[in-house]
Parts: C-alpha cells; structure tokens; sequence
C-alpha cells in the first residue's frame, strides 16, 4: 500500500492523482486495519499519510500552471493557492506529531527489525512530501521563501542520514525512490536563496512567484515533465 506508484507518476507527469478525489479518500479510509501494527501499510497513521500525499501532484500541477503556462497569473489566484498550500504543509506536521506520540512506543526498535523498516519507509514519505509542499509553497510566496528555504535543506539532511542507517538493506530500495527529491532539492538551494524575484524590464511583475527557469530547473532534476 505504501507505494501506490499512482501518486509518483501523476507528480513526474504534472498530472492530478485521483485518489484526490474526496470518493477515493473514503475508500482509502475504508481499508484502514485496526489490528497489527500500528504503523503497518493499513493502520490508521500511514493511510493518513497517503490521503495527504494524493494531494500533491495537484498542488504541482496548478503552480506549474502559475508559473510556466498563465502569462498573467491573477494575484488573487495565486494568494489562493499559497494559502492553501499553507494549510497543507500544516496538515503534514500536524501529522508527524501524531507519528512522534506513536513512534515513542517502541523505544526498543532497532536497524534490520520489521518496524524500523516500516519506520524508514513511512518516515521517508513523510520528508518527501514536506519537502515537494515547501517547494512549491515558496514558488508562489517570495516573503516566505528563505524561511521555508532553511527548513526544507534540513529535512534533506534527515532524509541523508536516514539513508545511512538503511543502507544496503531492502529498505534502501524504497529509500532510492524518495532520495530523488532529496537530491534535486539540494542539488538546486541557490537558486531558491534569493528573496527577491528578479523583474525584467517591459515584462510584467512576477506577483512573487519564483523565476520559471529556477522552478523548471528544480522540477527537471527530480524528473519531472515540464509543459
């Protein structure tokens, strides 16, 4: 369950996931498994997970559509879609704090036993999606930008040393999948550092969006297709 490869191709094909669709969502809430573990592919916290990240090629796909394809994106429009994204990137922390309160159960789990690969797996989801979230929150918000910026090269720092404690192991398989994003987000940092849009004369204001070569640049390197 934890793969759902839908959600991956519908983000590297600047496509919408269906399973945004709110029909969808009451399947996926339909399949949660009370019994096992509680951070098995079916429990509760991990399809919570997957009911969020569903979201983000659409939120992918109506930045890419700002940026690279309206020549005049309205300012209402795009305030809409940051704070949206806001409240987005919200529900991702909000759900690590439930992840925290349950991880703290297994004070014991170690490297190599099934729960620390469940761990991994789950844990690693987590950081990418917070990553992508950011990201595109500060492609349409130049005031939160640098702020945002530092978090999200931290979360790559988590996700690196994450890698490390699985390395060789079948867990590391999953890990590569996640690593792209890690990779292409470091990969690109200063690109993303400057603050201030740079207005080129006789074209229009940016409005506070990201320059479309640095959000394309970014995109491409995690293997993305651009419009």
């Amino acid at each position: 369950m934890l793969k759902l490869p839908q959600m991956t191709e519908c983000l590297l094909n600047g496509e919408r996931c269906f399973l945004e669709q709110p029909a969808w969502q009451e399947v996926m809430k339909s399949v949660i498994q009370e019994e096992g573990s509680p951070i098995s592919d079916r429990s509760e916290i991990v399809l919570s997970l997957l009911m969020l990240k569903c979201r983000i090629p659409g939120f992918s796909y109506e930045v890419t559509k700002l940026i690279c394809v309206d020549p005049s994106p309205d300012v209402n429009d795009i305030e809409d879609l940051a704070s949206r994204l806001r409240r987005h990137r919200s529900n991702f922390l909000n759900w690590h704090s439930r992840y925290q309160s349950i991880i703290s159960r297994f004070p014991d789990m170690s490297p190599g036993s099934p729960d620390y690969d469940s761990h991994c797996k789950v844990f690693a989801n987590y950081l990418s999606c917070v990553m992508i979230t950011s990201r595109l929150l500060e492609a349409v918000c130049a005031a939160e930008r640098p702020e945002l910026e530092g978090m999200t090269q931290s979360l790559i720092s988590q996700m690196f040393d994450l890698e490390l404690e699985v390395h060789n192991s079948p867990t590391s398989l999953f890990m590569a999948q996640t690593l792209g994003v890690a990779q292409a987000t470091k990969m690109t940092a200063d690109d993303w550092k400057e603050v201030k849009p740079v207005i080129i004369e006789n074209q229009p204001d940016t409005k506070g969006l990201i320059e479309r070569w640095k959000f394309e640049r970014w995109c491409k390197t995690f293997g993305r297709k651009m419009p």
